[in-house]
């Protein structure tokens, strides 16, 4: 689900660029819509910053409360194979911002 919402976002980047002739673009998402946000703005190469509320900063939780917060669209598997959040967001090349 996760690469289906980047992918939106990917073609909604292209498609504001090139209609709306934008430069600066903002990606916002909220709970796992944010997680969708932060990973397509780390496939994005372009001036893109990345803006999430309420999202986790890591697929590792240390609080029980918070891996509740999130529906089952969260559980991807082997997603920790590949690297956790951080990896991600390190990965895009503008700021990601967290808002709680």
């Amino acid at each position: 689900m996760y690469g289906e919402w980047s992918k939106e976002y990917a073609l909604l980047t292209a498609w504001s660029r090139q209609a709306l002739k934008t430069e600066n673009i903002e990606l916002f998402g909220y709970k796992e819509s944010g997680i969708a946000a932060i990973l397509a703005g780390a496939l994005l190469d372009e001036n893109i910053t990345v803006s999430v509320e309420k999202s986790p900063k890591s697929f590792v939780f240390t609080n029980k409360a918070t891996s509740h917060e999130l529906s089952m669209g969260f559980c991807l598997p082997n997603i920790l194979k590949w690297g956790d959040l951080d990896s991600a967001i390190s990965l895009n090349a503008n700021k990601v911002s967290f808002i709680d």
